[in-house]
Formats: structure tokens, C-alpha cells, sequence
């Protein structure tokens, strides 16, 4: 077991997920554990791409933090809880290779919070998160030294109570949040930027060799809990054979994790050149920060929404007393009519939604939602600044434009892409009623155009738009929002319809 250890370490591991997974495995304690340990080295390669899936496939990035100073915000825990289900699941239907990948996943989804960087959010944090987590990586080593040779002795106990794994994993989050500032602080970004082991301060190390142990240690007594629940599913398997197509991949590996480093020490560079030239990451932000962000913009706006339309509500309670109490004193002496209490005058929730809901063609593209901010400065310096100017042009003159102005930042920007921002912009000027991430869900569920969606059929539109919110793009798009509910979509239809009729008269 420790020679196949040390080839995955050698050569597989290309991420300090994949290290975490390894390393848990020799600090198993049980018998059960050391079968369980086996079977998961027997199915490595699942193991180890499980560990990463989080990152590279489901792309669910609200679902790897836990925000503990906005109370413990993210979905983590429950993520965590859900795949610890599903892997005892499979341990007991003996699917042995897919038990393997749930437990790489579940790894993840465990050991993210408790790395300071998943616990917090702050301007600073988006600018050195890429950088930082390459730094770690490269001197995971030292790291890990560091935890060894350290007197500090790590002890992880789990609860007894249903919710243990969910509450281990919030205790972590908080334990790695009081390093948050620390870390990213005194992380240096041009040593990094040459030599990714200098970009960590001596209290970084410090701090990340406790920490790591608190993820490597936790995530073995998890194993261990784990294979004791399923201890009479557990087989003895042997290694040998999996032992020799790990060393036959080893060059491979090799590859693999030089080309990978090699393309993240080049997207470091190139956002740290964007900084100094911009104050900002930008478009070289890492997804996780980019997309998390998003989905924090979409909850506090909902949030905002939700307090002004309580606060309407309170209002309307206000304005219906005094409207009573207008009526019973009229009903009485002339002497007993009192004076309407001033009702405060309070805007209308939708108001506040309106680069959100409303789009027409003269309406900016960073204040009409099609776009995000980074991407709608770039179209302005191409000259597309309004709706009007983005339907008008054709997608590939725009690529083409932005590849000739912005030819690093704008290689992800694609005729599709821009064909999909025009289609989903198109609906929302022919349907003001539906917003920015409906048509963001409907033009990637196949609906691109009023014909389309008018002549879809209720329960068709609702399974389609449901199935598509489980799919990467799908959750993409809501940003952390619910696919929507049968009545919105039969209103959809009827809008559609109608302003179909209408272009046609």
C-alpha cells in the first residue's frame, strides 16, 4: 500500500486535492479503514478524478466554501453530508469503482473549507486566490514537513450525533477561518510570480502545516467512520495489479502535471500583468472566485428584494388600519374623525429590478444584465455599448474585432457565446416580465427565440428548463436561482404568443 502510495504521489497527483486523498489514506486507524483504504487505491484513477470533479465538473463553487462571518454561509455541509450517503450507498451495492470516485468527491467537498480561502471573500482574496492555492501546491511538501516534525499533535474526533459530518466540517471552516487575513495578506505576488515557493511568509507555512494536518488527519477519520458503517462490504483486495498501471502511467503523469503547470504558471503571469496594469485580475480571475461572486451578487440582491418587499407588506398593514379606522370614525360623530396617519412612501420592489427585468435597445449593455462588467468594457472599446449595437452587429465581426483589441482576454469569448447573448436579449425585449438568468436558462435549454418558446407545451418547457438547471451550463446560468415554477412558465408561453402576434401584425 505505501508503494502505491508513493507512485500516485510521484507521478497522479496534480492537484493538492489529489494529495490530501493520498496522504488521508496512511492515517487510517481501523481494520475496516484499511480495507477501505485499499479498495480506494485499487480504483485510483476514480479516486483521484472524483477528488477534482467538484472543480472541473460540476463547477458548484457555492457548494465548496463556508463563509463563517456571514453565518456560515455555502453549501458544503450538506454537499458533504449528501455524498457520504451516496458513497455508503454504493459500498453496500458493492459498485466499487463508483464508491471510490464518491469518496474522491466527498474529500472535496470536506477538506475546501477547511483551507482559509474557502471561508471568506474580500477584494484582496480574489487578486492572490489563484496564485496562493499554485504556491501551495508547489511547497506542499514543506508544508507537510513542517506538520511532522512540529510537536503539535493533531487530534480529530467526530460526533455521535446524525449531523456529525455536516458539524465537522463547519468547526474546520471556522478553525481555518482565523487564518483568512493572515494568509492572504502576507502572501508576496511577484516573488510568487517567480518562483511560487517564495510567495509564502514564514507564518503562512506555519499556519498552512496545521491547517493541511487538520484536513489529511479529518479526512482519514471520516474513512474511518465510513468503512466501520459498511464493514461487512468491505472485501480484501489486492494491489498488484493496480500497482503496475500506476507505474506504467508514470510518464504519462509526468506529462500531465508539467502541461498543467506550465498553463497555470502562464495564467498567473498574465493576470498579475492585468493587475499591474489595472488594479483587477479581471477576466483571469479564477472561476470559482468569478462564479462565486456572481452567485453572492444574485443572493444579496434577492435578499435587498425580500427586505423592501416585507417592509411593502408592513406598509400595506399600515395603509389598511388607517383606511379603517377612517371608516369607523365616519360611521360615528363628526367630533371622532382623526387625521389619516402619512403613510410612508415606499418604491415598488421592481423598481429597484430594473436593469434586471426591463431591457430596451437603447439600454446600456453593463446596466441591462446581458453582460458582466469586464466583458461590456470590452464591446465599449469595440464600439458596442447599447443593446441597439450588439443585436445590430453580426457575432463573428465581434469576435473578430475583439480578438484584433483584446487577443489574451477575449479568447474565451466565442460566435456562440455572442449568438446566445443576442437570443437571450431578444427575449427579454420581446418578454420584459422574464429576467436576466430566465433567459440565460431558456436560450441554453434550446429556446432562442418567442416562435420557440410560444409554441412550447407547459410540462415540455418545465422538464426541459429542470433538467437543464442540473447541468453545468444550467447552473450557470441561474446563478444560485431556482428553475421556475409551472404558473411562471404557462405565463411565459401566453407573452410569448402574444408577442409573436404582435410583430406580426
Amino acid at each position: 500500500m505505501e508503494g502505491l502510495s508513493f507512485i500516485l504521489r510521484a507521478a497522479h497527483c496534480r492537484s493538492t486535492h489529489h494529495l490530501f486523498a493520498i496522504d488521508a489514506l496512511r492515517h487510517v486507524r481501523s481494520e475496516p479503514g484499511h480495507r477501505l483504504a485499499r479498495l480506494l487505491l485499487r480504483y485510483h484513477s476514480r479516486y483521484l478524478s472524483g477528488a477534482c470533479d467538484p472543480d472541473t465538473r460540476f463547477r458548484d463553487f457555492q457548494n465548496h466554501v463556508v463563509h463563517v462571518a456571514d453565518g456560515n454561509w455555502g453549501g458544503a455541509p450538506q454537499s458533504a453530508q449528501q455524498w457520504y450517503g451516496r458513497l455508503q450507498q454504493l459500498l453496500r451495492d458493492q459498485r466499487y469503482s463508483d464508491a471510490a470516485h464518491a469518496a474522491g468527491v466527498l474529500s472535496h467537498y470536506f477538506t475546501d473549507p477547511l483551507q482559509p480561502l474557502h471561508t471568506g471573500q474580500s477584494d484582496r482574496e480574489a487578486i492572490v486566490h489563484r496564485p496562493l492555492e499554485w504556491s501551495i501546491f508547489h511547497s506542499y511538501d514543506t508544508i507537510l514537513a513542517r506538520w511532522r516534525d512540529d510537536s503539535f499533535r493533531i487530534v480529530f474526533r467526530l460526533s455521535t450525533r446524525s449531523d456529525w459530518l455536516s458539524s465537522a466540517v463547519i468547526r474546520g471552516a471556522e478553525l481555518a477561518h482565523q487564518s483568512f487575513e493572515t494568509l492572504v495578506e502576507t502572501y508576496d505576488l511577484d516573488a510568487g510570480r517567480d518562483d511560487p515557493r517564495k510567495g509564502l511568509s514564514e507564518a503562512a507555512l506555519d499556519t498552512l502545516a496545521e491547517l493541511c494536518g487538520v484536513a489529511i488527519v479529518g479526512w482519514a477519520r471520516v474513512l474511518d467512520r465510513a468503512a466501520t458503517e459498511a464493514s461487512d462490504h468491505l472485501p480484501v483486495l489486492s494491489l498488484g495489479g493496480s500497482t503496475m498501471l500506476a507505474v506504467l502511467g508514470m510518464p504519462y503523469g509526468w506529462f500531465l502535471r508539467r502541461r498543467q503547470s506550465v498553463w497555470e504558471r502562464d495564467q498567473i503571469r498574465a493576470a498579475l500583468l492585468h493587475y499591474h496594469r489595472t488594479g483587477d485580475v479581471g477576466p483571469f480571475a479564477p472561476d470559482d472566485v468569478r462564479l462565486l461572486r456572481k452567485v453572492l451578487a444574485v443572493r444579496d440582491r434577492e435578499r435587498r428584494f425580500a427586505e423592501l418587499r416585507l417592509e411593502q407588506n408592513r406598509s400595506d398593514d399600515r395603509l389598511a388600519a388607517a383606511t379603517r379606522l377612517r371608516i369607523v370614525a365616519a360611521s360615528g360623530s363628526e367630533d371622532s374623525l382623526e387625521e389619516e396617519p402619512e403613510c410612508p412612501s415606499l418604491p415598488r420592489h421592481d423598481q429597484h429590478d430594473t436593469a434586471e427585468r426591463y431591457v430596451s435597445e437603447a439600454s446600456p449593455l453593463d446596466e441591462a444584465a446581458v453582460v458582466g462588467p469586464q466583458t461590456a468594457l470590452q464591446l465599449r472599446s469595440v464600439g458596442i455599448a447599447t443593446v441597439r449595437q450588439l443585436l445590430d452587429v453580426s457575432p463573428e465581426e465581434l469576435v473578430r474585432r475583439l480578438q484584433q483589441r483584446w487577443p489574451a482576454e477575449s479568447r474565451w469569448i466565442s460566435v456562440e457565446a455572442i449568438s446566445g447573448w443576442q437570443a437571450q436579449t431578444r427575449l427579454r425585449i420581446a418578454m420584459p416580465q422574464i429576467r436576466a438568468r430566465d433567459a440565460r436558462l431558456l436560450v441554453a435549454a434550446g429556446y432562442r427565440s418567442i416562435g420557440t418558446l410560444a409554441a412550447a407545451k407547459p410540462q415540455e418547457l418545465h422538464d426541459k428548463l429542470h433538467r437543464q438547471a442540473l447541468t453545468p451550463e444550467g447552473r450557470l446560468a441561474l446563478r444560485g436561482g431556482s428553475p421556475p415554477p409551472h404558473h411562471e412558465l404557462r405565463a411565459w408561453i401566453r407573452a410569448a404568443a402574444s408577442a409573436r402576434r404582435a410583430a406580426a401584425a
